[in-house]
């Protein structure tokens, strides 16, 4: 044998052999922390003998004889399975993730130290119910009984960065609930981007770049008459008040060169109250967004549409196969491993009761699920929950500020922020006003090491949101969650503050129910979508009694999918008390869901299916009926044509297989470039069509009005030649980059699902090496940001370069036939377990895919049905739990 060869061999052998060190550690590392899941195991902190079993898709079924002790194995279990996800969830609200990152993330850390969720929910906590401080101090001695047996058995997380979780305190559950609810709003951006396009057009130009919402629907509570087609009126009291509000409010604030038309005294004399001298009022907000968004990169969420949307949707017994009441919801978050969601069911043996759904780890409320008697689901408010507020700055002491006609000084909290591998801890000062903190001047104060606020500048940005103020979830949900009937069920959603939600509701008595919940602000002016004066300052809150609420319609169903509540609350009418919002989802999941309900009896748990799984998008119809008008003249060239007659010949299905839906997407991402973009800027266009719902309602009322200056374009032709000439621009540079992408001009080789992939992906994925172990995916997906079934991409990638990634989607999908309340059906992609390498880390992803469920059986004989791990908690003798 030659030298060389033995070398060559020797080689090999020694890489065989790292290669199986590598593999046995690794595997060892993973398998570690895979607790067990039967026998049984003493545990201080119980009362009673508790059991936990789990089906073979890892859903537990906690068995106790008394409510403490469920809340207890509820914190035991999401430890067990989801530890590592709930210590990154309380680092990021405590601003403490550089203790595990490093200096790289101190940034992140000093933002949500100036947001203040932290000190928020600690102050919080002091002011909970008796019960709610009793069920989180139940639920973190589960949790902590759980890392007092496993400290030295941590999942592989801990591991690679290299550290100990520290014990849980009842605080961090309402931190990670407070974090939820500030991951919902995205009025922090819009108010950003909106103020940015207001100061730099001016009132009557910028007012074409706002959405509006249709006026004649479709509304959560339907009027008392419909009509079926769906209008943007311009002279309606919908969106005529609206845009006339903006154009004389944002012209007295940012451009006094646009003179304010005094048509109507009344209102011009409200508005001008509310103006403000500063002109580039943005630039305030700058450093404050831009970490913001730097944080929502670093986690993995490069696009603002991840707190957008969701579906929900009840009928009554008299539209159902079953004669009983069916409710469905699938929220729309960020696909992400692990999931943001847990199921679970609790059995209280000493009284025969069953609650059942989806949890947040962390947490100790089912959010979304049934009891034995009544389900609920829930969707975005899409709130309007949170302003930025100018403060004028004392000439004499430049630290303290103007409010109310009187001098205030700032409070200044000193923070200290560990960091890992560095001796010193980093040094920075928050600075509170009573509005809020101040989120201008980051540079100077918040993100550096220096803690002086600069003199030279004249005012503050102070950032309110209804995230500070009072409220009692874990009370909220514990009420819903044990109510026996409508009446106790909106008892109960009374307590909620944060998020603002959509609720409906079924019960197995045959009623069915719709409640609007949660802090809405009631201002001066309910102009609320750019920067404010602090003449436009909140001056209370929606009573819960005057929220929209629907029992038993006459329609026997409700819908629920991002769109507004009613007519009255859909919209910022001059005088009104009930604006909400402008930042509603376009209509056409609501419109398209409807439409399947409305016109069927005799509807079934298959058919919710069909319907949860649906991939049909209206708006694609709707902007394709403009483009085939467009191209309606003959003197196209036949290639043209043969390209349109793709869409024409599609029945508007995202399907993977498809050429048309990925021509559509490219052509929709083209339209929003002809329309916006050359009027933006690049980077302006970047940020405007960030959150996605932005430029497509928008877009939807400049084609259908027709009337708008972004249509103009260097023509003399009228202006529905110049819509046709946007539209044909738009679609022949759609089919080259098309072509472009795939290198083909065979379109029978261009699918939907050769772009529009999703992959699952880990916090630590972002790791080469982690990346195959943590990660799941990629896969080809159906459907899109405005079907039924929500796969949405983002519009920046797909701007960028064609990229069609699918980031959102349905984080989950629950049916509850209330017929039958001991079978839930439900699917959580892409599993249970957050465990690496775990049977159920994926094991739901391929059924989600595909469109399939499970049932998880949720009554008192649930043990008849499938075979269980069965796993006992007995309480460790001679404790005793006072």
């Amino acid at each position: 044998m030659s030298k060389i060869l033995k070398n060559i061999i020797g080689i090999i052998i020694f890489l065989i052999i790292v290669f199986i060190t590598l593999f046995i550690l690794f595997k060892h590392l993973t398998t570690k922390s895979f607790y067990e899941e039967t026998g049984r195991t003493e545990v201080e902190g119980l009362r009673e003998k508790t059991e936990i079993f789990k089906d073979n898709f890892g859903v537990p079924h906690i068995v106790a004889g008394n409510e403490n002790d469920i809340y207890f194995a509820l914190g035991y279990i999401h430890a067990q399975d989801r530890m590592w996800q709930m210590d990154i969830s309380r680092r990021v609200a405590e601003g403490k993730l550089s203790e595990i990152f490093g200096y790289e993330v101190v940034e992140y850390d000093k933002l949500f130290r100036t947001i203040g969720i932290n000190k928020i929910s600690e102050k919080l906590y002091t002011e909970l119910s008796p019960k709610s401080k009793e069920i989180l101090e139940q639920y973190t001695n589960g949790i902590n009984a759980f890392l007092n047996k496993r400290i030295k058995q941590l999942p592989l997380e801990f591991d690679v960065l290299d550290y100990k979780p520290e014990k849980w305190k009842p605080e961090h559950s309402i931190m990670v609930m407070r974090l939820v609810g500030w991951e919902l709003t995205i009025s922090w951006y819009t108010d950003f981007v909106f103020g940015k396009i207001a100061e730099r057009f001016g009132p009557e130009m910028a007012v074409d770049f706002f959405p509006s919402y249709p006026a004649n629907g479709p509304f959560i509570v339907k009027p008392k008459k419909t009509t079926s087609k769906i209008s943007f009126d311009t002279n309606s009291t919908i969106n005529q008040p609206a845009h006339q509000l903006l154009k004389e409010y944002s012209n007295h604030i940012y451009n006094e060169s646009f003179p304010i038309q005094k048509k109507h005294t009344t209102l011009y004399d409200h508005i001008n109250s509310y103006a403000t001298p500063y002109n580039n009022l943005t630039s305030l907000l700058e450093s404050f967004v831009d970490k913001c968004l730097s944080y929502n990169r670093f986690i993995g969420k490069d696009c603002l549409s991840y707190s957008s949307g969701s579906n929900s949707w009840v009928i009554s017994g008299k539209k159902s196969e079953t004669e009983k009441p069916i409710l469905a919801n699938d929220p729309h978050l960020l696909l992400s491993i692990p999931s943001r969601w847990y199921e679970v069911h609790l059995n209280r043996k000493d009284i025969h009761k069953n609650i059942s759904g989806f949890t947040i780890p962390g947490t100790p409320g089912i959010a979304v699920g049934c009891n034995d008697n009544i389900s609920w689901g829930i969707t975005n408010l899409m709130n309007d929950d949170l302003d930025f507020y100018l403060l004028e700055r004392d000439t004499i002491v430049k630290t303290n500020y103007i409010y109310q006609n009187k001098i205030q000084r700032p409070d200044s909290t000193p923070e200290l922020i560990k960091v890992k591998d560095i001796k010193e801890e980093v040094e920075f000062t928050v600075w509170n006003t009573e509005l809020g903190p101040i989120v201008s001047e980051l540079e100077k104060t918040g993100f550096s090491n220096e803690s002086r606020l600069d003199p030279g500048e004249k005012y503050y940005l102070a950032l309110k949101w209804t995230g500070e103020e009072f409220s009692d979830e874990i009370l909220a949900f514990y009420e819903i969650n044990n109510a026996k009937n409508w009446n106790e069920f909106r008892s109960g959603l009374k307590h909620l503050g944060l998020p603002a939600l959509n609720f409906i509701y079924a019960d197995n008595q045959g009623n069915i129910g719709y409640q609007c919940a949660g802090k809405i602000p009631v201002r001066k002016s309910n102009f609320a979508y750019i920067p404010q004066t602090t003449e436009n300052e909140w001056v209370s809150y929606m009573k819960f009694e005057e929220l929209p609420a629907s029992f038993n319609p006459e329609e026997n169903y409700i819908i629920t999918a991002n769109n507004p509540p009613t007519k009255e609350f859909s919209d910022n009418r001059t005088g009104s008390k009930n604006y909400i919002s402008i930042l509603f989802e376009p209509p056409y999941r609501a419109e398209r869901i409807d439409s399947l309900l409305s016109t069927r009896n005799f509807i079934s748990v298959n058919d919710f299916k069909l319907i949860q799984t649906d991939i049909v998008s209206l708006q694609a119809k709707e902007f394709c009926s403009y483009l085939f008008e467009a191209f309606s003249d003959s003197n196209y060239k036949s290639e043209d044509t043969r390209y349109v007659n793709i869409l024409k010949r599609w029945d508007y299905k995202f399907n993977t297989s498809s050429p048309a839906p990925l021509l559509f997407a490219q052509f929709e991402i083209e339209l929003y470039k002809t329309l916006f973009e050359e009027k933006l800027g690049t980077e302006l266009f970047k940020n405007y069509i960030m959150i996605k719902n932005v430029p497509v309602r928008t877009a939807s009322r400049i084609l259908s009005e027709n009337t708008s200056w972004l249509l103009d374009i260097d023509t003399n032709k009228s202006k529905i030649e110049n819509r046709n000439q946007i539209l044909v621009k738009s679609f022949k540079n759609a089919v080259t980059k098309i072509k472009e992408t795939l290198k083909t001009e065979d379109y029978n080789k261009w699918t939907w699902g050769e772009l529009h992939k999703i992959t699952m992906n880990h916090p630590l994925g972002v790791v080469t090496a982690l990346a195959p172990i943590l990660n799941i995916g990629p896969y080809e997906i159906s459907g899109s940001g405005t079907t039924v079934s929500n796969a949405e991409y983002s519009l920046q990638r797909a701007f960028e370069n064609q990229n069609y990634s699918v980031f959102v989607g349905t984080s989950m999908r629950m049916i509850a036939d209330m017929s039958n309340t001991g079978n839930t059906i439900t699917i959580l992609p892409p599993g249970q377990s957050g465990q690496p390498e775990h049977p159920n880390y994926s094991d739901q992803m391929r059924l989600w895919l595909n469109g399939e469920y499970k049932i998880t059986y949720t009554g008192n004989d649930f043990l008849k049905y499938a075979t269980y791990k069965h796993l006992i908690l007995d309480p460790k003798t001679g404790y005793r739990n006072e």
